[in-house]
C-alpha cells in the first residue's frame, strides 16, 4: 500500500495463493490459480482511510466487513490502488544530507552517502515507489537544467530517440519509469527505463543504459561470447548482433549449446540419436535425401511457416531426383539459410518436414504426424524461423532494415536504422562518478504478449507441438535472437533466466507437458489425496494447453486433432478425441469464444473432426466455464458419472483425427423449452471497470501504458430456457448467425435437455430424432436464478454423439 491514501477495487477475492504449474505467485495480468498480489487481511494498517472519490473516505475494515459478509473465507485479496489527484505530480522528498558518521540505524543517510545525488528526483528513484506512475519528461529537464548529470543524460536519451518516432510530442505528456529489482539503483545498472507517450495512446519506449568508467573508452556492439555463454555469467547483456548471418550469430549459439551439454544437468540431452526415416544430408553446402534405415547421429529439425507460396515438396515424382541432389534455386531463403546455418553450426543432418515427408502419401503423411514427438524431442537443436510469415523470409536479416516495433495494443512499426543503434552520452551515474553511457531502444522483449505470440510462426497451430517437443531451440526473432532449452531461457539483451522461476507463457506450456506426462515431482499437500492433487494438477495442465492451443491458427481444419498429436504421445490414458479419460467430467466445461473484433466466429467445421461433447467438434478459441476443483469447500464438484465411451479413429495415429464417438453419461437432468434467441454481451472486464471508476476521479490516475486493451471474449449467442415457472438464459456453442442458418442448430420452442454435470454446469442437449436416446451438445447452462431442480436417475443413461 503506497504512502499516499489510495483508491482501492477489489478485482479477485478467490484466496489461492500460486499457480499449481510453475509453483510461482504470479502477477497482474497472467492467468491460472494464484494470479493475485498478496495482502495479508491480518495487517495491523487494516483501518487505513481509503479514499474512494467525490472528497470520501471509507474504513479499509468496512470493506473487509462487505467481503466477509459475501462468503469470502481467504487470507489475500488482489487491490488495484491509484494515488489522489493532488498526489500524482507530488514533487518529491529532497535527499538527506550526507553525514560524515556512520550509523548503522539510520538508513537513508547511508544511502545519501553512498549514491551522493543531491537531485529530488534522482532520489526519488533511489528510494523507489516514489511516484507510482513515474515522472513526466518536462520535471526530468528542469532538474538537468538546475545541474543534475544523470537527468542531462536521460533527457537527453529519450529525446533523441522519440526525435525519430514521432513528429511532435509535448514533454509534459511523457511518463518515465525506471524498472528493475530494489538492489537496482545506479542508472548504468537499470535493466530498463520505460517511457510512455500518453497524447500517442500510451505507446512506450524502453531504453537501456550501459555505462562505463570514462577511463575505459573501448566500446563495441560485438558481444563478449565468453562471458555471457555461462550460466552463471553476467546476466545483464545488452549487445545487439545487427546481422543475424555473421560470424557471431554462429559463435553465440554454438556458446548457448556448449553451456546447455556442459552446465545444465537437468537437459541431459544425448548426444546422437535414431534419425529420422529420411532426413537432409547438408555436407558442403548442399543438400541431398537419404533414408536413414536406422542410423544413428545427431541431426536438427526445422520449425517454419510454410505461408501461401509454393514450397518444394517431396512427392512421389521427385523422390529419386531429391536423394540425387535437392536443387538449391528452387528452395525457399528459409530452407537456404537453414541449410547454411546447420552446416556452420558443425551438423550434417537435418529434418524438414516439407522435404522429408512425401506430402502426396496419405499414409506416410499419418506415420509422420504420430511420429513428431520423436522427431523432435530427440533434435539436438530446433532452429525456428519465427519472424517469417512464409518461406521467403528466411531466418537471415540486417536489423536495421527491420521495422522497430513500438509497445502497445496496435503493436505500430516504425522503419528507421537509426533506432537499433547505439547513442552515446557522458555524464554523472546517481554515484558520483563519470560515465560513458551506451544509450540503447530496447526491443519488445520476450515472444508472447501475455498468452499472444508476437512472432508470426508462434500463431501456427502446427508449430505449438514443436515449441513444446524440442529440447533446444533458436529463435530467429524479430529484434533478437532468443534460445530455449529444457532447464533455461536467455537471449542477446540478458543473461540466463532459469525456468522453474520464470513466469515466461512458453515455459508455462513446457510445465504443463511435463504435468501431463507425470514427470512432474508432486509435493505432499495435507488437504488432499494424492488422487486428487493429480487430478487438479492434470486439469490445470490440460486446460492451460487447450485453451492455448485453439488460439492458433491452422490451414486444414481437419489437422487439427493431428497438429496436437506430438504433445499427448507418452501419457498413460485413453486419449478421446482431445479429451483425456481420467478428467473427462472436468473437460466438459469448455465453451468456444467469438471474437466479432477480429471477425473470428465460433463455427462447426466443414467435415465432421468430432463428437459435439468435444472442444475439437467447434472451430474456435476455447475456454472453460470452471478451472478450479476440488480445492476448497466453494469449489465446483463433478455430478455425472461416464459410463462408457469410445472414438472410432481414422489412420494409424491413436491421437490423430476420428472419424465418430460416443459418450454414455449418466446425471441429473431437466427438460426445458427455448423461449428467445439473442445475443448478449459477456461478462466484462473487472480491471476496465476499475479503470473508468479511476478515471471518473482523475483522468491522470491511469498510465495508459499499463491500461487494459481490447477484449478477449465480445458478443454470445444465448437461448432464454423455460421450465415451470423458472427462465434463464444458456450460451450456444454456435453463434446467432450460423444458429439461423439451414438447417438450424437450435430453434425458438425447440425441446432441450440439461445434464448437470457439475455443480454448477450443465450441458445443453439437443435429440437425435433418428437415434432414441441419443443427443448433440448445443451450449452450456450456467443458471443464474435461484429454483433449478434437476432430477437424477442412476438407472439411465443417455449417449452424446
Amino acid at each position: 500500500m503506497a504512502d499516499s491514501t489510495p483508491f482501492v477495487e477489489i478485482v479477485d477475492i478467490h484466496g489461492r495463493i500460486c499457480d499449481p504449474i510453475t509453483g510461482n505467485p504470479l502477477g497482474d495480468g497472467q492467468e491460472g490459480p494464484g494470479s493475485i498480489f498478496h495482502v495479508p487481511i491480518s495487517d495491523p494498517r487494516s483501518d487505513y482511510q481509503l479514499y474512494t472519490g467525490r472528497g470520501e473516505t471509507t474504513p479499509f475494515s468496512k470493506i473487509m466487513e462487505g467481503i466477509r459478509k459475501a462468503g469470502f473465507e481467504g487470507e489475500n485479496i488482489f487491490m488495484h490502488t491509484t494515488p489522489r489527484p493532488e498526489d500524482i505530480d507530488r514533487i518529491p522528498s529532497p535527499p538527506p544530507p550526507r553525514s560524515s558518521h556512520h550509523n548503522d540505524t539510520d538508513i537513508e543517510a547511508s544511502f545519501g552517502n553512498i549514491y551522493r545525488t543531491e537531485c529530488a528526483y534522482c532520489w526519488a528513484i533511489v528510494r523507489g515507489n516514489e511516484r507510482q506512475h513515474g515522472f513526466k519528461l518536462h520535471e526530468i529537464q528542469q532538474a538537468a537544467s538546475k545541474g543534475c548529470s544523470t537527468c542531462d543524460v536521460l533527457q537527453k536519451s529519450i529525446t533523441a530517440f522519440a526525435d525519430l518516432i514521432f513528429p511532435a510530442y509535448n514533454s509534459e505528456k511523457i511518463r518515465i519509469r525506471q524498472e528493475g529489482n530494489e538492489k537496482t539503483r545506479l542508472l548504468s545498472e537499470t535493466k530498463y527505463v520505460t517511457v510512455c507517450f500518453d497524447e500517442y495512446e500510451g505507446e512506450v519506449i524502453k531504453l537501456t543504459f550501459k555505462g562505463s568508467r570514462k577511463s575505459n573508452t573501448t566500446a563495441s556492439w560485438v558481444a563478449d561470447f565468453s562471458r555471457i555463454g555461462s550460466t552463471t555469467g553476467d546476466a545483464k547483456v545488452d549487445s545487439r548482433i545487427l546481422d543475424t548471418s555473421s560470424y557471431a550469430t554462429i559463435l553465440l549459439i554454438k556458446n548457448w549449446i556448449r553451456t546447455c551439454s556442459e552446465e545444465h544437468h537437468l537437459c541431459a540431452i544425448p548426444p546422437a540419436s535414431v534419425l529420422p526415416v529420411r532426413v537432409l544430408d547438408v555436407s558442403n553446402y548442399r543438400a541431398r535425401l537419404i533414408e536413414t534405415k536406422g542410423m544413428i547421429a545427431p541431426y536438427l529439425t526445422l520449425s517454419h511457416c510454410w505461408g501461401r507460396k509454393p514450397l518444394i515438396r517431396l512427392v512421389k515424382d521427385n523422390f529419386e531426383i531429391m536423394k540425387r541432389d535437392v536443387p538449391w534455386t528452387r528452395l525457399s531463403k528459409t530452407f537456404q539459410d537453414t541449410i547454411v546455418l546447420t552446416w556452420k553450426l558443425g551438423f550434417r543432418y537435418l529434418w524438414i518436414d516439407s522435404l522429408c515427408i512425401l506430402q502426396d502419401s496419405k499414409e506416410d503423411w499419418e506415420y509422420h504426424a504420430s511420429r513428431m514427438a520423436q522427431i523432435y524431442s530427440n533434435s539436438q537443436l530446433t532452429i525456428s524461423a519465427s519472424s517469417g510469415a512464409d518461406g521467403a523470409h528466411g531466418c537471415f536479416s540486417s536489423r536495421l532494415q527491420e521495422p522497430y516495433i513500438l509497445q502497445s495494443f496496435e503493436s505500430r512499426p516504425i522503419r528507421n536504422p537509426q533506432l537499433w543503434l547505439p547513442k552515446q552520452l557522458e555524464g554523472k551515474d546517481r554515484d558520483g562518478c563519470v560515465k560513458n553511457f551506451e544509450v540503447r531502444l530496447k526491443p519488445p522483449h520476450g515472444l508472447y504478449q501475455d498468452r499472444r505470440p508476437r512472432e508470426p510462426l508462434l500463431k501456427r497451430a502446427w508449430v505449438f507441438q514443436e515449441q513444446i517437443l524440442s529440447p533446444r531451440i533458436v529463435h530467429f526473432a524479430s529484434g533478437e535472437l532468443y534460445f530455449e532449452c529444457t532447464s533455461y531461457l536467455t537471449c542477446e539483451c540478458s543473461g540466463w533466466s532459469l525456468r522453474s522461476k520464470s513466469h515466461q507463457w512458453e515455459t508455462r506450456w513446457r510445465k504443463a507437458h511435463t504435468v501431463l506426462l507425470g514427470q512432474d515431482a508432486m509435493v505432499p499437500h495435507k488437504y488432499f489425496t494424492p488422487e486428487t492433487r493429480k487430478k487438479i494438477f492434470d486439469f490445470e495442465a490440460y486446460r492451460g494447453l487447450i485453451e492455448t492451443y485453439t488460439e492458433l491458427d491452422i490451414t486444414k481444419e481437419l489437422d487439427r486433432l493431428p497438429a496436437l498429436s506430438g504433445i499427448t504421445f507418452g501419457r498413460k490414458d485413453e486419449y478421446l478425441a482431445g479429451i483425456w479419460r481420467s478428467i473427462l467430467i472436468e473437460s466438459l466445461h469448455w465453451y468456444p469464444v467469438s471474437k466479432s473484433l477480429r471477425g473470428i466466429m465460433a463455427r462447426r467445421p466443414c467435415k465432421y473432426r468430432a463428437p459435439t461433447w468435444s472442444w475439437a467438434s467447434v472451430e474456435a478459441p476455447i475456454r472453460h466455464a470452471e478451472k478450479d476443483f476440488y480445492k476448497t469447500q466453494r469449489s465446483a464438484t463433478c455430478i455425472a458419472e461416464v459410463i462408457d465411451t469410445s472414438v472410432t479413429l481414422v489412420g494409424v495415429d491413436p491421437r490423430g483425427r476420428v472419424s465418430d464417438g460416443y459418450l454414455r453419461i449418466q446425471g441429473p437432468m431437466r427438460e426445458v423449452q427455448v423461449t428467445a434467441i439473442g445475443i448478449c454481451e459477456r461478462e466484462g472486464s473487472q480491471r476496465e471497470e476499475f479503470e473508468k471508476k479511476a478515471a471518473r476521479i482523475s483522468p491522470d490516475a491511469i498510465d495508459p501504458s499499463l491500461s487494459y486493451r481490447g477484449r478477449m471474449e465480445d458478443l454470445v449467442t444465448y437461448a432464454t430456457l423455460q421450465s415451470d415457472n423458472l427462465e434463464d438464459r444458456c450460451y450456444l456453442d454456435i453463434p446467432l448467425a450460423l444458429c439461423r442458418s439451414e438447417p438450424a442448430e437450435v430453434v425458438v420452442g425447440q425441446q432441450l435437455t440439461c445434464l448437470m454435470i457439475s455443480s454448477s454446469v450443465s450441458m445443453v442437449l439437443k435429440a437425435v430424432p433418428e437415434t432414441p436416446g441419443s443427443y448433440t451438445r448445443v451450449g452450456l447452462f450456467r443458471p443464474k436464478t435461484e429454483g433449478w431442480q434437476f432430477v437424477g436417475n442412476k438407472n439411465n443413461s443417455i449417449v452424446i454423439k
